[in-house]
């Protein structure tokens, strides 16, 4: 009989046992994360902190107890950081223990203090942009801006003659001058290594034909480049129509794509003849890749 009343009294000891919970600290802890809005960049600084408050004489209700934990958490901070707490206030977590003889709140608060950011907010990608990076196979179709785009025209730069070998060829009006051909393995801005055979011109005209185009379609010309070609802009140039680009110059990142875009309705030829001008620098190319709008 006498086991079967300890027993008892420790099987109710469990089920009254109380346990605070997992998120509960009697340290305030405090972290930052920089964060973008509309009117600037700024750096959050958050504070959490915990804190209780039992029924007792004072504290009639458990309602009353999550207030005055909360007011206890807050003064927390405020001893922390030698100040008021003005900034956005938060209540994270509140549990009640309704066990008769330990009812109280329990409470973890956060508060959020801002200061400006001095560095401009970052500028999200667009489609052109990730071409210009895009360091998966560019011999295969593409996906732009919800529209799919095939390959039209393929072929190494050092492969370039007047006989329009694959498609392309070099027209009687060029002027350029051929220094060097060379195989190159360099890597892109995601730090994918691609092999790519290049060849190095030094004029301010380099002229060429694509075959096999379909008039009036949005037109895609894309030519790798080495980043650490001498020239700085890049235009191509399809009868009075310009496109430009910029070399960006990056050792560590040498490969990028040369991205020249004409709308729909300018190509008006089967084989269009595009002349690339720089600015009398040498430029180094890698292969071409000319993508038409299905």
């Amino acid at each position: 009989m006498k086991k079967l009343i300890c027993l008892a009294a420790i099987i109710t000891f469990v089920v009254n046992a109380f346990s605070l919970p997992s998120w509960y600290s009697e340290q305030v802890v405090n972290s930052e994360q920089i964060i973008f809005r509309e009117n600037g960049g700024f750096i959050d600084t958050i504070y959490t902190a915990c804190a209780s408050a039992k029924l007792g004489e004072e504290i009639k209700s458990l309602d009353n107890a999550k207030d005055r934990a909360i007011e206890e958490a807050f003064s927390k901070i405020e001893e922390k950081i030698c100040s008021t707490a003005e900034g956005e206030k938060k209540l994270l977590h509140c549990f009640y223990d309704t066990n008769k003889d330990s009812a109280a709140a329990y409470v973890q608060v956060s508060l959020t203090l801002s200061d400006t950011y001095l560095e401009e907010p970052p500028v999200p990608k667009t489609q052109m942009d990730l071409l210009r990076e895009y360091s998966s196979n560019l011999d295969v179709p593409l996906k732009l801006e919800n529209a799919k785009l095939t390959i039209t025209g393929c072929v190494k730069t050092n492969l370039l003659n007047k006989n329009g070998l694959f498609g392309i060829g070099l027209s009687e009006k060029t002027k350029n001058i051929l220094k060097s051909k060379t195989q190159v393995t360099y890597k892109y801005p995601n730090g994918v290594p691609v092999k790519d055979d290049v060849a190095t011109y030094s004029d301010s005209e380099f002229a060429f034909k694509f075959k096999n185009c379909i008039k009036s379609r949005r037109t895609f010309v894309i030519i790798r480049v080495d980043n650490m070609s001498e020239c700085d802009d890049v235009l191509l140039v399809f009868k009075n129509i310009e496109a430009k680009e910029k070399i960006r110059h990056n050792s560590n990142e040498r490969w990028q794509n040369l991205v020249f875009e004409f709308d729909e309705g300018f190509i008006d030829e089967y084989s269009p003849e595009f002349i690339l001008k720089i600015d009398g620098k040498s430029i180094t190319l890698g292969s071409f890749f000319v993508y038409q709008e299905l």
